[in-house]
């Protein structure tokens, strides 16, 4: 069975983001999706362009629910790191820095500017 066969019969929902497709489970709303996917082994690390920024944006609250705030560069660092990246190339940054934006835009942290920090604002996994 092809791929669109598949997706066919499946018919799940579907984000696009910078032109890919992004399909989630019918029962999964993204626009409140609070959940993410880490890698268990060298073999499951996926590409940057592959982190739909529901996700990373997901992260972002979990790293920040344990730090408070932090800086964004670090806070960039963080998540890289708990994606399984051991390199910040600019394809893994732009990735992440959607999901930060992501975050900011879905209430779950909040952006200083004086501070230049990102600032955890609730309780989301309690």
């Amino acid at each position: 069975m092809r791929l669109d066969e598949v997706v066919t019969l499946m018919r799940p929902k579907c984000t696009i983001q910078d032109q890919r497709p992004f399909f989630w489970p019918r029962d999964v709303d993204p626009a409140t999706y609070i959940r993410f996917r880490i890698r268990e082994g060298d073999a499951e690390r996926r590409d940057a362009a592959d982190l739909p920024v529901q996700e990373v944006a997901s992260a972002v609250q979990y790293i920040l629910e344990g730090q408070i705030s932090l800086p964004k560069d670090q806070l960039i660092r963080e998540l890289a790191r708990l994606f399984g990246y051991q390199r910040l190339g600019s394809a893994v940054e732009t990735a992440l820095e959607r999901g930060v934006h992501e975050a900011i835009e879905r209430g779950f942290v909040r952006w200083e500017p004086d501070r230049e920090r990102v600032v955890y604002k609730g309780d989301m996994f309690r």
